[in-house]
């Protein structure tokens, strides 16, 4: 990896802004455009990542990385799958940016706050790839978001941070999973779901809370 990393970067961001204002002109554009991007967004997917490869301490450009790595892709399949494939390119694209927060927590345990914005955008990106898919289920896709923000919060609940678990996060965990459920469910089918779903819930705490304690004893 270069050590003038700035020096590309600013290259990088120049030649974009280039073909930004040559795209405004007129100049180049279709086809074109889309393989001009994707090469540059390749090109910057494969720096950042060998930076990041190269020195984990830069989390930073794992995370770069990822997001580069969804505008190539997304790119490709404007220019392959024109009209089909850009139905799913959001979805990959968020899911690739939260696999990004992902890997700056696996990089780094100590930046525990890294899976929040990844399980928000895991919870997005599988909220536009079913609103995408003919809706066979009685659920409203909008509950997919909160209930995917609560099972985050209680993947937060059972990490520890130097030695502590985050015990805090069962809180909005349980909140955030009871609120996607009012929002998933028709009010008339919603009991007929949640009590059976609260249930489980409560008895897996009581399993996993004891099967702890058996541990540590």
């Amino acid at each position: 990896m270069p050590k003038n990393y700035r020096t590309v970067f600013g290259l990088l961001l120049i030649l974009s802004g280039s073909l930004l204002m040559l795209q405004r002109l007129g100049i180049i554009g279709g086809r074109g455009e889309d393989a001009v991007f994707t090469v540059i967004y390749g090109i910057s997917f494969l720096y950042f990542a060998s930076m990041y490869q190269g020195d984990r301490s830069r989390w930073w450009a794992a995370l770069v990385a990822f997001i580069m790595l969804g505008g190539a892709l997304g790119n490709l399949f404007e220019i392959f799958l024109p009209g089909r494939g850009g139905q799913y390119t959001g979805s990959l694209v968020l899911f690739l940016i939260g696999l990004g927060f992902l890997t700056v927590y696996l990089s780094n345990r100590m930046l525990w706050w890294a899976i929040i914005p990844s399980g928000a955008l895991f919870s997005l990106s599988t909220l536009t790839l079913v609103d995408e898919l003919p809706n066979q289920l009685a659920f409203e896709s909008a509950g997919i978001l909160f209930i995917g923000l609560g099972l985050t919060f209680l993947v937060l609940y059972f990490l520890r941070v130097d030695g502590p678990r985050l015990l805090w996060a069962i809180y909005p965990a349980a909140a955030l999973f009871i609120f996607g459920l009012f929002i998933g469910f028709e009010e008339g089918q919603l009991w007929d779901y949640i009590w059976p779903s609260l249930i489980v819930i409560l008895g897996i705490y009581f399993v996993v809370g004891s099967l702890r304690r058996a541990q540590d004893a």
